[in-house]
């Protein structure tokens, strides 16, 4: 089980809580930047680089949803979370460029397990959902899911004494 970055967790959680004008769960991040879901927020205030500030949906051959979506893969990011995307500069040179999708980075930096992250980047739809299962994230809680395929809440053991 990976271990929470408390550092960037804590982090991503107090601008969420401080600046709601700035927070749109249902967006990785907006055109201008300005608002993000909760991963978006966390693999930007790690420095991620956007791969749509650079290309236009045309050039990536996708929708603006999906450009929105993906940042340029780093050193870091595991093989089997890339993709490879051939894009064309404006004079027509063709570049193939690694990318990987904001939720594994966000998974990946915030040490997060694959059903925290699912529970916390696509199930919960607002801001008070997101921040109810971040504080129960923080809190220990992990998700696994039932014979109905829904993720329930499976909290720490206490400690023993």
């Amino acid at each position: 089980m990976p271990e929470l970055n408390v550092e960037l967790f804590d982090e991503t959680l107090q601008h969420v809580i401080d600046h709601p004008e700035q927070h749109d769960q249902t967006s990785w991040r907006s055109e201008c930047g300005t608002t993000c879901c909760f991963a978006g927020r966390a693999v930007a205030l790690a420095g991620a680089r956007w791969v749509r500030e650079e290309y236009t949906a045309q050039q990536l051959g996708t929708s603006e949803q999906v450009r929105a979506a993906y940042l340029y893969a780093d050193e870091d990011d595991p093989h089997s979370h890339r993709q490879h995307w051939r894009v064309y500069d404006e004079d027509g040179t063709e570049r193939i460029i690694p990318t990987v999708f904001v939720r594994r980075r966000a998974e990946r930096l915030l040490g997060l397990t694959d059903t925290q992250a699912s529970m916390l980047f696509l199930v919960a739809q607002n801001r008070d959902e997101a921040l109810r299962v971040a504080k129960e994230i923080r809190d220990g809680v992990d998700y696994r899911r039932d014979d109905d395929g829904d993720l329930v809440p499976v909290y720490p053991e206490p400690p023993t004494r």
